[in-house]
């Protein structure tokens, strides 16, 4: 499980992508919250290492490292 945080109230479309360390996108994800968190839910990713993108509407593209510990 993956949650992200707004800093306000998202009522646009945020696209999330998951990548692994070699650079696979390993999910997709579109949404509009219409709240200020949003989680990513039944990931089941091995240990490693992620990168997650988010984008929101058509704004720039943050990306965030994570690590996993195969929970």
């Amino acid at each position: 499980r993956i949650g992200v945080s707004f800093s306000s109230i998202i009522d646009e479309l945020v696209t999330l992508r998951l990548y692994d360390a070699s650079g696979r996108l390993v999910i997709e994800e579109k949404a509009v919250p219409n709240a200020v968190s949003y989680t990513l839910d039944q990931l089941h990713l091995p240990t490693g290492v992620y990168v997650l993108a988010v984008q929101i509407g058509e704004g720039e593209i943050k990306a965030y490292k994570l690590l996993s510990d195969g929970n």
